[in-house]
């Protein structure tokens, strides 16, 4: 939710990041995107047709946030215990959304990233 108005997110929206130029806008010294006018995106050629239930919705949006997130975090200078078995580690995943999540590197990875990441029902800016 952002100033009141609900959208759908992830694959859920019916935008995407356009392929031409990857979403990335006003760079100097680049020819303006034609295919998206310089909007960094979209619209998506198959859209998601909406969920049943919130638990599949959230699901989708799940599946979002471990396809785009990071695996490559590393902590300055300090350990916290990885979040699936304990061990110490100064390395972390990151959610498109910013989450953190400390994980070894054994649970560094989409599988680890998933026994810890939670989806709740909404994310709000307001």
């Amino acid at each position: 939710m952002n100033d009141g108005k609900v959208s759908p997110v992830g694959y859920c929206s019916p935008w995407e990041l356009c392929p031409d130029c990857g979403g990335v806008r006003l760079l100097p010294n680049r020819e303006p995107c034609q295919r998206c006018g310089d909007t960094g995106l979209v619209r998506r050629e198959n859209p998601c047709p909406g969920h049943a239930t919130p638990e599949e919705a959230r699901a989708h949006y799940k599946e979002y946030l471990l396809d785009y997130a990071r695996y490559d975090g590393t902590i300055a200078r300090a350990k916290y215990p990885c979040e699936v078995c304990g061990e110490y580690t100064d390395r972390f995943a990151q959610t498109y959304h910013g989450g953190l999540h400390i994980l070894c590197d054994a649970h560094r990875n989409r599988e680890g990233l998933a026994q810890v990441l939670v989806v709740g029902d909404m994310i709000s800016s307001s």
